[in-house]
């Protein structure tokens, strides 16, 4: 029950353990496992946690007075820790600043802090609220006041998200962005009466620090948001609301800030920079935010400046030229006739980093007749392809796509032949494989479908969703090698199908762990050497039913094809189910508006494989 509520999340999921932390009425002594055996300091709950385990700890509010006040530092130094409160009546409220000069810091890897509240103002002179020194940070749901200094201060962020929140009352900025962030989103924020900025983006190295619609800066002594020489790429939303900031709204020596407005506003003022970055601005991810390059790999000419698709560039060589990597520049692929399909013969090499390659969709394939090489390699990172088909030589063993760097993009992709891998991942991590398909894959026979792989680098946190991999040779999805770990694999909302490939379904070997199967609405189904085979101690397969191999009669095929509306309607309240002695599992499910009663019983061994059925 644990993992299908935290899975609701869709971040910062507590699969571990988790410990209760009460001041008032906890003890050190305890085991710290309920609520009722809490323990009574952080710093005990935070020993009991493991590093990298995806543990949550809960502070209780037991006091029976009402608000209560923790005079207790806090510091988290656990990868992937989750600290969540009640909200408003528990305050930390600590009366003197950790050696770093902040009442509570943050010096791990994907921390989240939600329903907190923490009053500053007792801690001294020049003290911050946080100081947070990590990336993928969640800070949701908390009130920072009082601070002498600053009420966060972040460095080496990454992916953080700040929602939801209010900092007020401190002594510089309410947020001060050091050196090194980027991917940085706060939204539904307010950051008032602080007394020099509201958001400070003063350090060296920060890029795409994005104030999404409900952020307010309100009332602070200096600028609602001061952008400086070191930052780029900083997004404001229309829906930022800046109010009574004494020295005005934002003051700006950053290179490539971007003001978004309202749609209606960019037509009338003929404003074509807002609304293409208002159009990007709703993928949410590998948005474009520089130039847009055209190249037409059949009537395009490389002496074209490549500005416009009447002047398109003719090689991937010519249009690559163009390109300035970290500029989120755009290449757009241009298919030939209208009405059929264009087959390019190339090869390329993706080497810019943040190059967003998109393309019409199947009227443009991409196959190589050289046996030498992959046909699109990405080895720079945060790059995308998109809308192509891509296939290899008919001979050889080179992969379609082999992805060489972490933050890549692949989405509308068809990998219709290859005779190696068909996506191959080495050493990448931070992968999005989206609503891709792959048939005929590995026909070199050394090959898979999808391969995530760790040799001398890490394979982490790649997801893979509303994915179709079907009749390839070898397994559908492999992970392999010990740093390939915490990888995702999810339905998806237009769901994934993995069936009738010659070797597993999924696939987990040579030390990989820690990989998750997430449905329901993922389905693997048919595969020769079995469905999921997963190995790591600590990986799992939550809410994912694996069909029958064999439909032995009627009845177990119609069983099988409803399990997914099964689980559907069990989670919501619609679907009895009873463990019987034997370990079957029986269902007793009643239709909408029917007077009959439909019964459906099946077996499901160890790993989730249902066996047999009946209606």
């Amino acid at each position: 029950m644990q993992f299908m509520v935290e899975s609701l999340r869709g971040h910062h999921t507590n699969k571990g353990d988790s410990y209760y932390w009460d001041p008032v009425n906890g003890n050190d002594a305890n085991d710290g496992i309920s609520e009722k055996s809490a323990v009574k300091t952080f710093a005990q709950a935070h020993s009991l946690c493991a590093d990298w385990g995806h543990d949550a700890i809960y502070l209780s509010s037991t006091n029976s007075g009402g608000v209560f006040y923790i005079d207790e530092n806090i510091s988290i130094t656990k990868n992937w820790l989750s600290l969540r409160g009640p909200g408003f009546d528990a305050r930390i409220r600590p009366t003197t600043a950790l050696p770093s000069g902040a009442a509570v810091e943050v010096l791990a890897e994907g921390v989240q802090m939600t329903g907190l509240h923490l009053d500053v103002s007792l801690a001294g002179a020049n003290v911050d609220g946080i100081r947070k020194d990590g990336k993928y940070f969640h800070f949701s749901g908390v009130i920072v006041k009082g601070a002498s200094r600053r009420g966060i201060y972040s460095v080496n962020g990454h992916g953080d998200i700040y929602e939801k929140f209010s900092i007020k009352n401190c002594g510089t900025d309410g947020i001060d962005f050091g050196n090194n962030n980027n991917g940085i989103d706060l939204l539904d924020g307010y950051v008032d009466n602080c007394g020099d900025n509201g958001v400070n983006i003063t350090g060296t190295d920060n890029h795409d620090v994005r104030l999404k619609d409900g952020m307010t800066l309100h009332g602070n002594g200096e600028y609602g948001l001061k952008v400086g020489g070191g930052a780029e790429d900083t997004y404001i939303a229309a829906g930022t609301v800046f109010l009574g900031n004494g020295l005005g709204e934002i003051d700006d020596s950053g290179v490539d800030t971007h003001r978004i407005v309202l749609a209606k506003e960019a037509t009338v003022n003929n404003n074509t920079d807002n609304l293409f970055n208002l159009i990007e601005y709703q993928r949410g991810t590998h948005t474009g935010r520089g130039r847009i390059f055209y190249w037409n790999p059949i009537g395009g000419n490389d002496s074209n400046d490549g500005l416009t698709p009447s002047t398109a560039k003719l090689t991937w060589a010519g249009v690559n030229a163009l390109v300035v990597a970290y500029r989120h520049d755009i290449v757009i692929g241009m298919p030939g006739d209208i009405g059929a399909t264009t087959q390019v013969d190339t090869f390329f090499d993706m080497n810019k980093a943040f190059t967003l390659l998109r393309g019409p969709g199947r009227d443009l394939k991409i196959k190589t007749t050289s046996t030498a090489n992959n046909t699109v390699t990405i080895s720079a990172p945060g790059c995308e392809i998109s809308g192509f088909i891509i296939e290899t030589a008919n001979s050889g063993s080179k992969d379609a796509i082999s992805i060489q760097a972490d933050f890549a993009l692949v989405r509308k992709v068809w990998v219709d032949y290859s005779r190696g891998h068909g996506i191959a991942s080495l050493n990448g991590s931070h992968a999005l494989i989206d609503d891709v398909v792959i048939q005929d894959a590995a026909q070199g026979g050394s090959g898979h479908a999808i391969s995530i792989k760790s040799t001398s680098g890490n394979a982490v946190r790649n997801v893979i969703r509303n994915t179709r991999i079907l009749s390839n040779d070898g397994d559908g999805i492999r992970f392999d090698g010990a740093n390939t770990q915490n990888n995702y694999v999810f339905a998806g909302e237009k769901g994934t199908a993995i069936t009738q490939n010659t070797g597993y379904g999924i696939n987990e070997l040579n030390g990989a762990d820690n990989n998750h199967i997430i449905g329901p609405g993922l389905i693997v189904e048919g595969n020769t050497s079995g469905d999921i085979n997963l190995t790591g101690a600590n990986s799992e397969t939550i809410n994912c039913y694996q069909y029958l191999n064999e439909a032995t009669n009627e009845a177990s095929i119609a069983a099988t094809k409803v399990m997914s509306e099964l689980l559907y309607k069990m989670e919501r309240g619609r679907l009895k189910q009873t463990d019987n002695p034997d370990g079957s599992k029986k269902y007793e499910y009643f239709e909408d508006n029917a007077e009959t009663q439909k019964i459906i019983e099946f077996t499901v061994d160890s790993t989730g494989k249902i066996r047999s059925a009946g209606v």
